[in-house]
């Protein structure tokens, strides 16, 4: 048997048959894959961080930690614990919470093999975000295109679906979820900030 950190180069390269062969395999198999690339990806991302931008951690004193040599000191050790943790437990949550609400549409437009099948399809399609996102910008831009065709190309082979119907899944999911979380609370906060900048006379 293949193991699971083997399939990553076909996964990336050729996606369609490294999803004919994960097809019947447990979740459990997809989540071993990914836990590696999350784990390293924390480290990468909190520690850009922490060189990049001090401030976003440590706000008015950023000039005294990175100026006096005390990047490294136990503070900033702290903060990078602190951080790799965060991040290795929230993006888990993230990816079966993005499953979830992208199987939704996928059985909508037909998917009908099950929630797992999808999960299974998240958790193999961020392993190019995982592993490029860290770069400032392009990384996560490049790694997040990446990451489109290889969740359209797993929902098909895993779901049965063509690929029209697996790309307005993913399509619907993304522009639904974005018109909620990010258009609506500003249609609904916007009105609010620009009465309240009005100067009353």
């Amino acid at each position: 048997a293949d193991c699971p950190l083997c399939r990553v180069p076909r996964l990336l390269m050729k996606p369609r048959d490294a999803f004919q062969e994960a097809r019947n395999e447990p979740l459990s198999t997809a989540a071993l894959t990914v836990i590696p690339f999350v784990l390293v990806f924390a480290v990468l991302v909190t520690a850009m961080g922490l060189l990049l931008s001090p401030a976003a951690i440590f706000g008015p004193i950023a000039p005294l930690i990175t100026g006096s040599g005390l990047l490294w000191s136990g503070t900033a050790l702290t903060a990078l614990v602190v951080g790799i943790l965060l991040i290795a437990i929230l993006l888990p949550i993230a990816f079966v919470v993005k499953a979830a609400w992208l199987h939704l549409w996928v059985f909508a437009l037909g998917g009908r093999q099950g929630l797992e099948q999808t999960v299974k399809a998240v958790l193999y399609a961020v392993i190019p975000i995982l592993l490029l996102g860290w770069i400032p910008l392009l990384g996560l831009l490049i790694g997040a295109l990446w990451a489109i065709v290889i969740l359209v190309t797993g929902i098909e082979v895993l779901h049965g679906v063509s690929s029209g119907r697996a790309l307005a899944a993913v399509f619907l999911a993304w522009l639904v979820g974005f018109l909620i979380f990010v258009v609506l609370p500003l249609l609904y906060f916007l009105p609010v900030r620009v009465v309240a900048s009005i100067p009353v006379p």
